[in-house]
C-alpha cells in the first residue's frame, strides 16, 4: 500500500524511517491514500487557520479586529503547523500594529480627520 508524508505529502517507501523530501519521522504518522492518520487517530484538518489568515488579511484596516482575528489566527496557524496561514497572519499582525501606529499618531497630531 502506497504511504505519504503527513507534513509535505510526498510519497514514501514501506520501510522508511523519514520523509526523503521534509525529514520528518514516518513511525506512527503516515497517511493512506486521502485518509491522514498519526498514531492511530486522524489529524485535525479544519479550514480555521486558512479562514483567519485571510481574515487578518481584510481586517487590518480597522485594528480593533484586525488585530485580535491576526493575533488569533497565528496562534492557531502555529500550533497546527500551518506555514501559509502563519505567514498571512503574521502579516495581518503587523499591518494592523502600523495602522495602530499611524493612526495613533496622526490622532494626536488632530490630522485625522
Amino acid at each position: 500500500m502506497e504511504m505519504f508524508c503527513v507534513e509535505c505529502g510526498a510519497s514514501i517507501n514501506d520501510r522508511a524511517v523519514v520523509c526523503p523530501k521534509c525529514g520528518i519521522a514516518v513511525a506512527g504518522a503516515m497517511k493512506y491514500g486521502s485518509h491522514a492518520q498519526v498514531n492511530g487517530k486522524t489529524p485535525d484538518t479544519s479550514s480555521a487557520p486558512l479562514v483567519l489568515g485571510i481574515a487578518s488579511l481584510i481586517t487590518w484596516l480597522l485594528p480593533i479586529i484586525g488585530l485580535p482575528v491576526s493575533v488569533i489566527g497565528l496562534v492557531i496557524s502555529v500550533k497546527r503547523s500551518r506555514n501559509g496561514c502563519l505567514t498571512m497572519s503574521v502579516i495581518g499582525v503587523v499591518l494592523s500594529l502600523i495602522n495602530a501606529i499611524v493612526g495613533a499618531v496622526l490622532g494626536s497630531q488632530g490630522k485625522l480627520f
